[in-house]
């Protein structure tokens, strides 16, 4: 109940937010799927794969923009703090979080090249990297590695990352499917509904993620003699 309760709070203070990444995210990925059944009865290979591009930009959009305005405004919940401007802090740890990301596809690659599961491994233990860029401020101030803490706060709770990970992919597949099997301009009605359904299903989902990696951050500090708390 109290994560349904931080949910609605994300949305009571940034309804045009999460409003605009919705309607941005149904109606981009509508379009591709349109055109991909264009081209595939053209036999178009140019327009697949622009397809398949445009659809993992949005794909991309959506994620990264979640990764950051849940964390901030769960952040500022914490503190009792009033919302501030997502823009300012999308500027602020962009540029981090994508090295950062670089760095973790980069180990997550050469696992993979040992075999697949040495790769899903590592990427299970580098889950958290991106809240580690966003929340820590060990990291910010250039005192901690991303990659390193996010491997240490996952050691011994990496089954339960592991089933956060499948939980997350398995949604995104039931939304690929629900705007596949249910076209908007096919059937209106039960399009906005599996649209909006999943879409607070990965709001929520989005929350106990993050509420999760500050659990695992308390946990890992208090064993510490004079921890940092999330």
């Amino acid at each position: 109940m109290k994560d349904l309760s931080a949910l609605k709070e994300l949305l009571r203070r940034s309804p045009l937010l999460f409003g605009g990444l919705f309607l941005f995210t149904e109606l981009s990925q509508q379009f591709y799927i349109n055109l991909s059944h264009a081209a595939q009865i053209q036999g178009t290979d140019t327009v697949k794969l622009m397809v398949a591009l445009g659809q993992l930009l949005v794909s991309l959009i959506e994620f990264l923009v979640l990764a950051m305005l849940v964390p901030q405004r769960i952040m500022e919940m914490d503190l009792n703090l009033p919302a501030t401007p997502f823009m300012d802090f999308f500027k602020k740890h962009i540029g981090p979080l994508t090295i950062e990301g670089i760095r973790a596809l980069a180990v997550c690659l050469m696992w993979t090249l040992l075999l697949i599961l040495p790769g899903i491994y590592k990427y299970i233990r580098l889950f958290f990297v991106p809240y580690v860029v966003i929340a820590d401020p060990a990291y910010q101030t250039g005192q901690r590695d991303a990659l390193a803490y996010s491997n240490d706060i996952v050691a011994g709770n990496t089954l339960m990352v592991f089933v956060m990970t499948l939980l997350l992919t398995a949604l995104d597949y039931a939304r690929g499917f629900s705007r596949e099997f249910f076209p908007l301009d096919q059937n209106p009605l039960l399009a906005l509904i599996f649209s909006i359904s999943f879409y607070f299903a990965t709001l929520y989902v989005n929350v106990l993620v993050f509420r999760y990696y500050q659990h695992l951050v308390r946990k890992f500090e208090e064993k510490k003699p004079h921890g940092t708390h999330v």
